[in-house]
């Protein structure tokens, strides 16, 4: 096919909610990744450039203007034109880029893209390459040989992330084509019920009003917490989201977009709220923070039991690492003594750390 786009932006900061495009650059590739048409446009921003993103890319204002940037206007009408009717791939685009062309679009009173599907070159590489020790466009680049000169410029990103495309598309997507679809009809059937549920969510979802009630109820939150204080906690965030009914769409998309932060926007959120970020530890890839707090350090969670049972435990290895090598100055490691009446154990992990470095207190030496 003739009508695939790769796409890629750069900005005037990573705060999706404030930020704005500097550059927007396209190609359209054949199904061998040759680059059959190309859009690389600079656009002036009407907010500051930070620092950070000046130090990343290179373009300040004066070098915008003497390339010809257009209007934001300008810039998402020539895009939107370029990709209509096509399916659009980028590198972290759904994370980042996507989110931010359609806040742009809504901000400058365009309609929104018309385009066949979206699909991300990081998330096709994690599936299809688990064994990769990260899915940046340059460790891409290093395991398929292909060489960005224009690393951190829109459109040596997408040359690039083209070649990474047509690579795993014959690499894996295609030879394995068949088997997955296979297993899609074998595993159907499980799926049926979940799948109807999402449809009926759905449904109350595009009515807006009273959709907050409705998820209460029909995932029973009252029966799973019957304690009167939970019960009450319960009222108060289902009254604190009605106001949000009247713009629901709009609110879901900003709480998942924050839900799966990660990486430098984790760093941005942090910033912008002032607050302790409680994340998961596949989150905190990718940041550092001085002080890390590892919550439920204990056997049956680092490793967990499911992992325990199906021989997972070296994959659990890795993500207690990726945990602890989160924190450049202080780790705490914190476990429950107790669950039920059972007395809780450590993680076994925690023994491989080397001794010089840890300090145990009173209550995790004698448990």
């Amino acid at each position: 096919t003739n009508n695939i786009v790769v796409y890629d932006t750069e900005t005037t900061g990573l705060d999706l909610s404030k930020d704005q495009i500097l550059q927007i650059s396209a190609i359209k590739i054949d199904g061998e990744g040759n680059i059959l048409d190309t859009l690389d446009i600079m656009v002036e921003p009407t907010v500051e450039i930070s620092v950070a993103a000046f130090e990343t890319h290179g373009f300040d204002l004066e070098y915008i203007r003497k390339c010809g940037g257009l209007t934001a206007i300008e810039a998402l009408q020539r895009f939107s034109a370029f990709v209509d009717g096509c399916v659009l791939v980028g590198h972290n685009n759904l994370a980042y880029d996507k989110p931010l062309i359609e806040r742009q679009l809504k901000e400058s009173g365009l309609p929104a893209l018309r385009i066949l599907a979206e699909y991300d070159t990081l998330a096709i590489a994690k599936q299809f390459y688990p064994q990769f020790p990260n899915y940046k466009l340059s460790t891409l680049c290093e395991n398929f040989a292909i060489v960005n000169e224009c690393a951190h410029n829109a459109l040596g990103d997408i040359t690039a992330t083209g070649k990474c495309l047509a690579i795993m598309l014959y690499q894996r997507i295609i030879p394995t084509q068949t088997e997955r679809k296979a297993l899609l009809i074998k595993h159907r059937s499980k799926f049926e019920k979940i799948y109807a549920f999402f449809e009926e969510i759905r449904s109350y979802f595009e009515k807006g009003e009273e959709f907050v009630s409705y998820i209460a109820e029909r995932l029973g939150l009252a029966k799973r917490y019957p304690g009167s204080g939970d019960r009450a906690a319960i009222r108060d965030v289902i009254e604190s989201l009605r106001p949000k009914e009247e713009n629901l769409k709009e609110f879901l998309k900003e709480f998942l977009r924050d839900a799966a932060l990660s990486g430098s926007q984790m760093d941005v959120f942090i910033e912008k709220t002032n607050k302790i970020p409680i994340i998961t530890v596949h989150q905190a890839k990718g940041c550092e923070f001085d002080t890390v707090i590892l919550a439920g350090a204990d056997d049956n969670h680092f490793p967990s039991y499911a992992a325990k049972q199906s021989g997972g435990e070296e994959e659990e290895k890795k993500v207690f690492y990726v945990a602890i090598t989160r924190a450049k100055e202080r780790l705490i490691l914190t476990r429950a003594q107790y669950s039920g009446k059972y007395q809780m154990q450590e993680t076994p992990y925690f023994w491989m750390l080397p001794s010089e470095y840890v300090k145990t207190n009173r209550a995790w030496k004698n448990s």
